[in-house]
């Protein structure tokens, strides 16, 4: 992991979670901007997502909320 301290690097569980929840299965189309967090494509054409990159934008994101003093005030949206 780039730039975290250990602490919050995954776990094995963390990793397995990730997984079975299927976080890494794209889509056959990518967007330009997706590209480099593509790990490689499956033959039937399905793109499959850095679990590394996708854990770093995680805790980006949980950051990010943990630093809001009031969250009610935020608005967060997910695509997908």
């Amino acid at each position: 992991m780039s730039r975290v301290p250990s602490v919050l690097n995954p776990t094995e569980e963390d990793i397995k979670l990730l997984l079975s929840a299927q976080c890494h299965i794209g889509t056959k189309n990518v967007n330009t901007r997706m590209t480099p967090y593509v790990h490689k494509r499956r033959a039937d054409g399905i793109n499959l997502i850095n679990i590394g990159k996708t854990w770093e934008k995680l805790i980006l994101a949980a950051r990010v909320i943990a630093a809001i003093e009031n969250v009610s005030l935020g608005q967060f949206h997910a695509n997908r």
